[in-house]
């Protein structure tokens, strides 16, 4: 049987959070730590893996 692999740790801003302008109007781009564009079948992997949440303190 193989082991499961540990959750990835991803840090998420509590949802009362408000944005400014200048960070709604940043572009998304998805890159892999080397640099690089992540394939199709990368991003789905990604997405429907189990994670770990660590709440964003709020910013002062």
């Amino acid at each position: 049987m193989t082991e499961k692999p540990k959750p990835r740790t991803v840090e998420l801003v509590r949802s009362t959070y408000q944005p400014s302008k200048a960070e709604l109007e940043e572009p998304i781009e998805l890159r892999k730590p080397d640099g690089s564009r992540p394939s199709p079948d990368e991003l789905v992997r990604a997405v429907v893996q189990p994670i770990e949440i660590d709440w964003k303190r709020r910013p002062k």
